[in-house]
């Protein structure tokens, strides 16, 4: 770019002076094509833009400012020395500066290296009344100077190299504005990502739990069915206590197990049980202990109960807890409308933990186990000799 726009110059440096005069006739021509009228054609009023002078004599002010402002409204500053040029600029924006480089060349173009550097969108025109050289040319352009002319030129040439300057800070102020548009939409479009994102972690995060619950559901519907196809319709008590165990022994593998049923008042007794590896006067005391600590214990608490360490199990158990040491316990309430109608209890080594799927089993059985059991005692009841008609409350005992 910087080649076209010094052209014009480097082609007075470089010729004769007849080709000169040439030249200056068919970029006088040139200049003829670029007219004001042009940009009256568009319709359109040329937007308003600023320029500064820096250091230029009275003539070329005037010329200057003539042709300024036939281009578009133009807020024009001259200032006398850099010094208040660069004082000027970190204060306003301009869109054209015009420097003068016959006084102090040097410090003209560092004025120019320093505007290209803070002030990017900045038009830079060099002027000099002498015709520059081609070192000077190229230093100019080093310093960020897109135009270089030679005082006077005539209205139509003048015109025109200013013209370009004008359209030039016009576009570079139009694509800053197009770039903050599309910054501030890439804004909104990263918001509205970060939106959408959380939105579908939180869906993701629905639909995980949504197919946890169902799959618990399934998981659990399975076991209610798999439980009553096995103790089928039986309304013997001793046969949907054994046939409970024969389950639970299915489910949890070898295992100590026990059914606890209430007797009177606080008390619970025995109803079944499975010994897996205790003696039977060893055995004998762990479950009478169990029926006279754990079991009535078990009437206050709502979920499973599952001991994995030898201090809970002290504070289960109490003084006999030595009988149970290093062993993981399992226990749950089976309770229908606020009553508890048995304890379930299984105990075995650390050296086979149980799963904790085994504790959701527990819990299934509890409920269905004490719907079975309240069913067997509402039928024993209804054949009692004493029954009273419409008394369908049923006792502790069995």
């Amino acid at each position: 770019m910087h080649r076209l726009l010094f052209k014009d110059v480097q082609e007075k440096v470089l010729t004769s002076e007849h080709q000169h005069s040439a030249d200056h006739s068919s970029q006088h021509k040139a200049a003829d094509v670029v007219k004001p009228s042009a940009t009256r054609k568009s319709g359109k009023k040329p937007g308003s833009w600023r320029a500064l002078l820096v250091d230029v004599d009275p003539q070329a002010h005037a010329q200057l400012q003539s042709s300024l402002k036939q281009i578009a409204a133009c807020k024009l500053q001259a200032v006398s020395d850099i010094n208040q040029a660069l004082e000027d600029l970190s204060h306003h924006r301009y869109d054209v500066v015009i420097a003068c480089a016959d006084q102090n060349e040097a410090a003209t173009l560092e004025v120019l290296k320093q505007i290209q550097d803070q002030h990017p969108n900045t038009e830079s025109i060099l002027i000099s009344k002498q015709l520059p050289s081609a070192d000077m040319l190229f230093k100019a352009m080093r310093s960020g100077a897109t135009d270089v002319l030679c005082m006077p030129l005539k209205g139509d040439e003048l015109m025109s190299r200013l013209k370009l300057a004008h359209d030039r800070a016009v576009s570079r102020r139009r694509e800053k504005l197009r770039i903050r548009k599309l910054e501030k939409t890439c804004d909104k479009l990263t918001q509205a990502h970060q939106d959408v994102s959380r939105q579908v972690d939180v869906l993701c995060n629905d639909l995980v739990h949504a197919y946890h619950d169902l799959a618990t559901q399934m998981h659990d519907t399975v076991q209610n069915n798999d439980f009553l196809s096995y103790i089928g319709n039986e309304l013997d008590l001793e046969h949907v206590l054994r046939r409970s165990l024969e389950y639970v022994l299915e489910k949890a593998g070898p295992t100590n197990a026990a059914l606890f049923l209430p007797a009177i008042a606080d008390e619970y007794s025995l109803g079944g049980y499975v010994n897996l590896d205790g003696s039977r006067e060893s055995t004998t005391m762990i479950l009478q202990h169990l029926a006279d600590v754990v079991a009535p214990k078990m009437v206050d608490r709502q979920n499973a109960l599952h001991i994995t360490d030898n201090d809970a199990l002290g504070s289960w158990i109490g003084a006999d807890a030595a009988y149970l040491e290093d062993t993981h316990v399992l226990a749950v309430r089976c309770q229908h409308e606020d009553e508890t109608l048995a304890v379930l209890v299984a105990f075995r080594d650390q050296s086979t933990p149980f799963a904790s799927e085994m504790i959701q089993t527990f819990e299934a059985i509890s409920t269905l186990l004490a719907e079975q059991l309240s069913r067997v005692i509402r039928i024993h009841h209804r054949h009692l000799p004493h029954a009273v008609e419409g008394d369908d409350e049923p006792a502790f005992g069995f």
